[in-house]
């Protein structure tokens, strides 16, 4: 199984990606700020799947795709985690 990708984003730019077929996601928010969960279908280009303002927490089903996470707009801090688990309740 993958490794966990954390950190927290300070100023606007992108996560590590990471691989695995299902996700716990949490975004932590201290203030303002915008982050996209993104994924690479064709292996080549980032796509935006979601985009969040606030804190949440989540399940996702990636069917293994890489997925990152970008923040675009910044006023305060981001804490985030993407955590490889077993089964999922939400897909996008």
């Amino acid at each position: 199984m993958p490794e966990p990708v954390t950190g927290t984003f300070s100023d606007t730019g992108s996560s590590a990606q990471i691989i695995a077929d299902f996700l716990a996601m949490d975004l932590g928010f201290a203030g303002v700020a915008s982050v996209n969960i993104e994924r690479k279908i064709d292996g080549v280009n980032w796509r935006l799947a979601e985009t969040h303002t606030e804190s949440i927490s989540l399940n996702v089903e990636t069917k293994g795709f890489p997925i990152r996470l970008t923040c675009t707009e910044h006023t305060d801090d981001v804490a985030y985690s993407m955590i490889p688990v077993q089964g999922t309740v939400r897909n996008f």
